[in-house]
């Protein structure tokens, strides 16, 4: 399952050093910068107080909000861990005006021209940001951890050798509606597209970023950033096919919630466009057809345990499959079996045009 031995580890410290050169230089942005997840909280003061307490690289940066254009606020470090980056975005630092307008003196900067401003935004509106982040943090009655004010997730973005190839791979396989945008000065591009979040108001922003400058070819940053996405692809392809295989790449996922249908038409697109997939059920949940998934009977009304998984016509025996038994508990959120899932690789060709909306876990 954790094949090949080492290697997310050697890759992560590869991340590493380009982040340390990143975090170090003013003006350097390396090409795992888009490699990271960003959020949003009105201030950032508490978490720049804190990285600054406890040490830790980071950037400080003011934009432009590309949707609205108001002025945002962004603090950005890495988890050396993972080496993915972390970005907390706000419409301020402080609530007090003159402490907002001292800490930004300090602290904060223009954006280097080498960053690609649409990675960096989250691509959604300040006014949707703040909504989403009241509901839910008064929906979910959310305790703070640590004294640090709640943070709501905002994006997500992972490099690509091909925006128009991802976006349309997500469009024809994973039902998404992804599209194609280019920077001003011309220098990236992203394919991109606003999923709603399981059970909330708000969406995020889920991209895959490329790199179009003119001397990308030539870049060794840029060159390295193509060997890890040709790197992990070829992993797969090793070792995925359809119902068979495990990698240790496979926990670089997104994972998407179809609540209306899943498997009477992802996998037959799947088979048609020869991609490897694997659709499963997991533990705690039966399916009485599949496009509907629903929570064992109760065995006060049945007179007898609910079996984990409901006998299944041949069909979709053959399409859906228990999760194996030392990764069942990965596919749980927040202690709730999930109803239906379908794993697939994030990047590849694409045939078939989707018609059903899926939503974020």
């Amino acid at each position: 399952m954790f094949e090949p031995q080492g290697d997310v580890e050697k890759w992560v410290n590869r991340f590493n050093a380009a982040h340390e050169k990143t975090f170090s230089e003013s003006d350097s942005w390396d090409a795992f910068m888009s490699l990271g997840m960003g959020y949003y909280t009105p201030y950032l003061k508490d978490h720049l107080v804190r990285w600054v307490a406890n040490d830790l690289p980071h950037r400080a940066h003011t934009y432009k909000n590309t949707v609205d254009g108001v002025t945002m606020y962004m603090i950005s470090t890495y988890n050396p861990n993972t080496g993915n980056v972390l970005e907390i975005h706000s419409m301020g630092i402080s609530d007090d005006a003159e402490e907002n307008a001292e800490m930004e003196a300090k602290h904060f900067t223009a954006t280097p021209a080498s960053a690609c401003m649409l990675a960096l935004c989250t691509g959604l509106s300040t006014e949707h940001m703040q909504k989403s982040w009241e509901d839910e943090s008064e929906n979910r009655h959310y305790s703070t951890f640590h004294g640090l004010p709640y943070s709501n997730v905002a994006k997500i973005s992972h490099p690509s050798m091909s925006a128009d190839t991802a976006a349309a791979w997500m469009v024809d396989n994973a039902q998404l509606p992804f599209t194609v945008k280019d920077s001003d000065n011309g220098d990236c591009r992203i394919a991109h597209a606003n999923i709603k979040k399981y059970k909330d108001t708000s969406y995020v922003n889920v991209m895959f970023v490329e790199d179009t400058r003119n001397n990308a070819a030539e870049d060794d940053d840029v060159k390295e950033r193509a060997q890890f996405l040709n790197h992990v692809q070829a992993i797969h392809d090793k070792r995925l096919g359809t119902q068979r295989g495990w990698d240790r790449w496979l926990d670089n996922h997104l994972g998407l919630m179809y609540q209306v249908r899943l498997s009477s038409s992802q996998p037959r697109s799947l088979h048609r466009c020869l991609l490897p997939h694997t659709p499963h059920l997991a533990s705690g949940w039966r399916a009485r057809s599949l496009s509907n998934f629903a929570r064992p009977r109760s065995p006060a009304t049945t007179g007898r345990p609910p079996r984990r998984h409901r006998a299944h016509p041949r069909a979709e025996r053959r399409r859906f499959q228990g999760l194996p038994r030392r990764i069942q508990d990965g596919f749980h959120l927040q202690g709730k079996p999930q109803r239906g899932l379908l794993r697939v690789p994030l990047d590849g060709g694409a045939r078939r045009p989707g018609h059903r909306v899926p939503q974020l876990l």
